[in-house]
């Protein structure tokens, strides 16, 4: 199995040069690489799993998306891609060992260390799969294989608490995020980080905290990374007070694709950042909230996600949702505290922290070639920390 999970890890980022560039291709890609780990797993030699809350709650957590699709019988996708993560995730439990993490450290530090020599080439002027930046006069995208700066940053940021345990030479990954244009990666690479140092080189913490965090709040100020707070914020006021006026949520996928009567689509113009809404009147019918002259829609995009996974949680599921996600934390948490806290099971819990604090900005979960992830060091997580409890 730890070859196939090897494969997996090695297909999901990689698979954009095959030539297929869509969001949608790249999750068919992780489901059909998901029910082919699922499906070997039932002909290998399985475990029993011991009874544990975590286990419940993620069952629980499939439960909330189900009738999140049940209310607007939309975004079938997002709930089959959480119920195919967690049967990764079940699989991984049921037929590796704790003594494969490593193996798995391993393959993320190559294919770490691959998407800086791609970077590298790219800015010397070269790209091994002609990858450009659309609607341009072919100017390279300096994003590794991974197609966009921040998805890149996004995987650095992953791959560092991962990678740090085994060689430090993994702090020279925070060297590409220069490219990444994305605060959130930088803040969930230096959370996963410091989080990972707390508990294994106290000293080394102490150390690097002023300069790396000094440096990290630097750029991020003086750069174009520092506009996503700028272009989040005004997005965030106007979505979070409709969160509360349907605290049990919209339906999935409401947030990307409303289909009800009295739903919003978003837009934000990318100059002002000012929120655009219009509210579905009719069928194919939308009204903007307000009055507006055919110049308010220059420059304007279409916000199929709110850049913040909890807010998307709460507002397509529901604030139960948000509420069974902290007791997943929760008992997450419980778990490593109740380790030993080697150095395997304070890199995992590292990678949980680090998606964690991306996800305030970006939409991990929402990208396969970073999201494919999660299922395999949470399963890991759960084997380097069975005995202890």
């Amino acid at each position: 199995m730890k070859w196939l999970i090897v494969s997996y890890l090695v297909i999901n980022p990689l698979f954009f040069l095959v030539g297929v560039q869509t969001r949608d291709a790249q999750q068919v890609c992780f489901q059909l690489s998901s029910i082919i780990i699922f499906a070997c797993g039932m002909f290998l030699p399985n475990k029993a799993i011991k009874k544990s809350l975590l286990n419940l709650f993620l069952g629980i957590f499939i439960l909330t998306f189900l009738v999140a699709w049940l209310r607007s019988m939309n975004g079938w996708t997002n709930a089959l891609n959480l119920i195919l993560g967690i049967m990764v995730y079940f699989t991984i439990i049921k037929t590796m060992n704790k003594e494969d993490t490593l193996l798995i450290f391993k393959t993320v530090a190559w294919l770490s260390i691959l998407a800086i020599v791609w970077l590298t080439f790219q800015l010397l002027g070269w790209d091994m799969a002609d990858i450009v930046i659309k609607n341009t006069t072919g100017k390279l995208a300096n994003s590794a294989f991974f197609r966009h700066n921040s998805s890149m940053g996004l995987y650095f940021a992953q791959a560092l608490p991962l990678t740090i345990g085994f060689s430090p030479l993994a702090v020279l990954f925070l060297l590409p995020m220069k490219f990444a244009e994305s605060a959130g990666a930088w803040l969930g690479a230096i959370g996963g980080m410091f989080f990972f140092l707390w508990f294994r080189k106290r000293i080394l913490f102490w150390l690097l905290i002023i300069p790396i965090i000094g440096g990290g709040l630097f750029y991020t100020i003086n750069k174009e990374n520092y506009q996503s707070f700028n272009m989040r914020m005004p997005a965030w006021k106007k979505i979070i007070p409709e969160i509360w006026k349907n605290p049990l949520g919209h339906g999935l996928d409401s947030f990307a694709n409303p289909i009800m009567l009295g739903q919003y689509k978003y837009y934000q113009n990318s100059q002002t950042h000012e929120v655009i809404r219009l509210k579905k009147v009719d069928k194919d019918k939308w009204q903007p909230e307000r009055k507006m002259a055919l110049n308010d829609f220059k420059g304007v995009l279409h916000l199929d996600h709110p850049h913040n996974e909890f807010i998307w949680l709460a507002y397509d599921v529901g604030v139960q949702g948000l509420i069974v996600l902290g007791f997943i934390l929760y008992f997450i948490w419980q778990r490593f505290w109740n380790s030993r806290k080697d150095a395997q099971t304070v890199a995992l819990m590292a990678f949980i922290i680090s998606v964690g604090l991306c996800c305030l900005t970006q939409f991990s979960f929402h990208l396969a070639r970073i999201g494919h992830m999660v299922p395999i060091v949470l399963g890991l997580f759960y084997l380097n920390t069975e005995e202890e409890l």
